[in-house]
C-alpha cells in the first residue's frame, strides 16, 4: 500500500505551496538523490534517533529534532494517519507550548 503522502505528493515543484526557501531546500535534495521519506521525529523517536540536540532535558511529545518547534498529524513519524488524530494532537500542542513556555 503507498502512503498518502506519497500518493498525492505533487508532481513538479512548481505545484509545491511552500515558501522558495523550502523548495530550495527541497529541490537541492533531488538533485542530490537525497529524498528521506517525508516524515518528521517527535518526542520519543526524536530522541531515539541521536538527533535530539540537548543534554538537559528530553523533547516534548509532539517536539521535533528542533527544540522548540513542534508537529502534529500526519507528518508525524508513526502517527496514525485520521483526522481524529490531527484534532487530538491539536489539542496536545496547547500543552507542549505551555510546557515548552515553562522552561520544561
Amino acid at each position: 500500500m503507498i502512503s498518502l503522502a506519497r500518493r498525492y505528493r505533487p508532481k513538479r515543484f512548481s505545484d509545491l505551496l511552500v515558501q522558495d526557501h523550502v523548495a530550495a531546500v527541497l529541490r537541492g535534495a533531488v538533485s542530490r538523490g537525497r529524498v528521506g521519506h517525508g516524515y518528521l521525529l517527535t518526542g520519543p523517536d526524536a530522541l531515539k534517533s541521536g538527533r535530539w540536540p540537548l543534554k538537559d532535558r528530553e523533547p516534548n511529545q509532539l517536539e521535533t529534532t528542533l527544540p522548540r518547534v513542534l508537529a502534529g498529524g500526519d507528518v508525524r513519524a508513526g502517527s496514525t494517519k485520521r483526522v481524529g488524530f490531527a484534532v487530538g494532537d491539536g489539542s496536545l500542542a496547547v500543552t507542549c507550548v505551555h510546557r515548552l513556555r515553562a522552561g520544561r
